[in-house]
C-alpha cells in the first residue's frame, strides 16, 4: 500500500519540488547614535519577524522598536512587500519610551 501512495505522489509533479526560493533582499537600516547595518531577508518576511533579527544587531528590544520606511511606520502585519530594494533608501529603526538607552538622560533640578 505504501508502495501505491508513492507512486501516486511521484506521478504528481508538485510545484514544492521546483519550489521558486523565496527573493532575499539586502535590506539596510539605519539607527540613531549607531552605525547602519544590513541584513539579508526575504521578501515575505513580516516586520514583527524583522525587528526580531534587527534585535540582535541593535539591542533594542522589538516592542520598543519602530521602523520607518519612505516616511511610512510599517506596521507588525506588514511584510517586505512594499519595500523597494533598488532604491536604495534604508530603514529607519526608532526606539520608543522605555528602552533602556533613553533611561536617566536628564539631570535632576538643583533646588
Amino acid at each position: 500500500m505504501a508502495t501505491a501512495l508513492l507512486e501516486i505522489a511521484q506521478a504528481f509533479p508538485l510545484e514544492a519540488r521546483g519550489a521558486v526560493e523565496a527573493e532575499v533582499m539586502a535590506v539596510r537600516f539605519k539607527v540613531s547614535g549607531m552605525e547602519a547595518f544590513e541584513l539579508e531577508l526575504e521578501r515575505d518576511t513580516a516586520v514583527r519577524d524583522v525587528k526580531k533579527m534587527a534585535k540582535e544587531m541593535c539591542s533594542i528590544e522589538p516592542e520598543h522598536m519602530r521602523l520607518i520606511y519612505n516616511g511610512r511606520v510599517l506596521k507588525e502585519s506588514d511584510t517586505l512587500e512594499c519595500f523597494q530594494a533598488d532604491s536604495g533608501m534604508a530603514v529607519q529603526v526608532m526606539f520608543t519610551a522605555g528602552h533602556s538607552g533613553l533611561l536617566g538622560g536628564s539631570k535632576g533640578q538643583v533646588q
